[in-house]
């Protein structure tokens, strides 16, 4: 990490850097004046979207990570230092926003609760965007979930905006898949965190992502037509 940091980035980290500012560009996700807080859980995911975000913006927009806990089930003192860790690594501030809510109401008063958390933390630290890690692999799995118990076809939209534009959460890895996601985490050696939720294995997901695979083994590319047809159905295409 060190050595990217320092402006030696291999050609598969430039490649994938690459994507993300295409998708950045594509869905004009991020201007020169916003200030961008990274919801940073811990996963592989929200870690190597500040990875990739701290080299893309070499400092340019203020940049910021922010982690939200939910004071039913703490996560370890270990694990937020090694989070602390990490962002002092990439000169990020690091803060951390409590929320309680009860886990047998489900995941979403838990997932809404953790959404107004970081969007206060947003506007007390003057940030105009709120990134999310998010991948096309989500966005397929969430179309898959949303086609067997809605009958839409809708995923994850690439930038959601509020107030005019005045404030906006958007996904910069939405061009991105979970194995380009991997591949940083093993070869930067990211500090993934084990969730402290009891819920964090959602067997909804779970099942959706075991449909993707077998998808992807009798039709590859699959999951790239998926994602065409979930933004030809948005009309993000």
């Amino acid at each position: 990490m060190n050595a990217i940091l320092a402006g030696k980035r291999e050609p598969w980290f430039e490649r994938l850097l690459l994507r993300m500012q295409a998708a950045i560009t594509q869905y004009s996700m991020i201007g020169r004046e916003d200030g961008i807080l990274v919801g940073l859980s811990g996963g592989k995911d929200s870690l190597a979207l500040l990875a990739l975000l701290a080299v893309w913006n070499r400092g340019v927009r203020p940049l910021r990570a922010c982690y939200v806990e939910n004071r039913r089930f703490p996560q370890n003192k270990g694990s937020l230092e090694a989070l602390g860790t990490f962002c002092a690594l990439l000169r990020v501030p690091f803060s951390i926003r409590e929320i309680e809510t009860d886990v047998r109401l489900g995941c979403f008063p838990c997932s809404h609760a953790r959404r107004k958390a970081l969007a206060e933390e947003a506007v007390e630290r003057g940030c105009t965007r709120i990134a999310i890690g998010h991948t096309r692999t989500d966005l397929v799995q969430t179309a898959i979930l949303n086609l067997a118990h809605h009958g839409t076809l809708q995923g994850l939209l690439p930038i959601r905006q509020y107030f005019e534009n005045a404030f906006a959460v958007v996904r910069p890895l939405i061009f991105l898949d979970e194995t380009d996601i991997w591949r940083i985490v093993r070869r930067l050696d990211l500090p993934v965190q084990k969730s402290s939720c009891p819920l964090a294995d959602n067997r909804e997901r779970a099942k959706a992502a075991a449909i993707l695979k077998a998808l992807e083994l009798m039709y590859p590319g699959a999951a790239a037509n998926i994602a065409r047809a979930v933004n030809s159905a948005l009309n993000l295409v």
